[in-house]
C-alpha cells in the first residue's frame, strides 16, 4: 500500500528540475537521515505505478469514447439502408445537373434581338418595372437597337438600367430614343457565350465533386460500424454513380456548345 506521505513526496519531486533540487526537497521534508539509495528507488516505483494506472485509465476512457461514438453512428443511421443511401446520392447529383441546366438557360445571345432587354429592371414611378413594360425595342442592323420609351422622362433611367445589365454595351440618347450599339462581331459573340458556358460547366463539376466528398464523409463514419469490405463496395458504387452524372453534365455542355456555334 502506498502511503499518503509517499504521494506527497512524488508530487513535490515532480516539480523539481534537477536531481539535486529533488534531494533538497527531501531534506526539507524530514528525510535527512535516509540515504539517497533508500529513498529514490521507492520514489521511482511510485512514479511507475502512477504511470501504469494513468495509462490504464486513458485506455479505458478511449475505449468508452469509441463505443459511445459507434452507438451515436448506429442511432443516426438506424433507419437507413443502402438503397435509401443510394437514392440520396442520386437525388443530390441530379440537383447539381438541374442547376447546371438552369444556368445554361440564362445564357443570352449578344446578337441584337427585339426581346433581349425585356427582363431588364428599370426604376420608375417609385417602383421597378421590366423594360418591356416601359418601352419597345427596335432592331436596326445586326448590332444596333433603338429603345422607344413610352414616357420620355424615363429615358435616362432606361439607359442606365441597360448599361447596368451589360457594361460592354454603348448607349446614347438620340432624340426620343435610347440607342444601343453592340460592339461585337458574330464570331466574338459566339466566343463570349461559349466562354460563359465553359465557366458554368467547371462550376457544375466543382459542385458535383463537393457532393461526392460529403458522401465519402458519410461512408467514413460508417467504417466504425460496418466491415471494410462493405464500405469498399459502397465507395465503388458511389464513384460509378459520380462518373455517370459527370458524363451527363458533359453531354449537356457539349450540346450547348454545338447550339452556340450554329448561331
Amino acid at each position: 500500500m502506498i502511503s499518503k506521505s509517499a504521494f506527497r513526496i512524488t508530487a513535490r519531486i515532480s516539480q523539481a528540475k534537477t536531481l539535486s533540487s529533488s534531494w533538497t526537497i527531501l531534506r526539507r521534508m524530514g528525510f535527512m537521515n535516509q540515504s539517497r539509495m533508500a529513498v529514490y528507488p521507492r520514489i521511482f516505483s511510485i512514479n511507475a505505478t502512477l504511470q501504469r494506472n494513468f495509462a490504464k485509465k486513458t485506455k479505458q476512457a478511449m475505449k468508452e469514447e469509441d463505443e459511445a461514438k459507434k452507438e451515436r453512428i448506429r442511432q443516426r443511421f438506424q433507419d437507413m439502408d443502402f438503397q435509401s443511401l443510394h437514392q440520396e446520392w442520386d437525388d443530390e447529383f441530379d440537383l447539381c445537373i438541374e442547376d447546371f441546366e438552369d444556368c445554361l438557360k440564362t445564357l443570352k445571345s449578344y446578337r441584337a434581338s427585339p426581346n433581349m432587354f425585356d427582363d431588364v429592371s428599370v426604376p420608375a414611378y417609385g417602383d421597378a418595372y421590366n423594360l418591356s413594360e416601359l418601352a419597345q425595342t427596335i432592331v436596326r442592323g445586326e448590332n444596333n437597337l433603338l429603345i422607344s420609351v413610352y414616357d420620355e422622362s424615363l429615358k435616362e433611367s432606361v439607359m442606365k438600367a441597360i448599361i447596368m445589365s451589360d457594361s460592354e454595351l454603348e448607349c446614347t440618347i438620340e432624340g426620343k430614343y435610347v440607342s444601343v450599339k453592340m460592339g461585337m462581331t458574330r464570331s466574338e459573340n459566339r466566343d463570349k457565350i461559349a466562354e460563359h458556358a465553359r465557366k458554368m460547366h467547371l462550376h457544375f463539376k466543382s459542385e458535383l465533386s463537393k457532393e461526392r466528398s460529403n458522401f465519402l464523409g458519410t461512408l467514413k463514419e460508417l467504417e466504425a460500424v460496418l466491415p471494410m469490405d462493405e464500405i469498399d463496395i459502397q465507395r465503388k458504387e458511389l464513384d460509378e454513380l459520380f462518373h455517370k452524372k459527370e458524363n451527363v453534365g458533359k453531354d449537356i455542355y457539349d450540346r450547348k456548345i454545338v447550339d452556340i456555334m450554329r448561331k
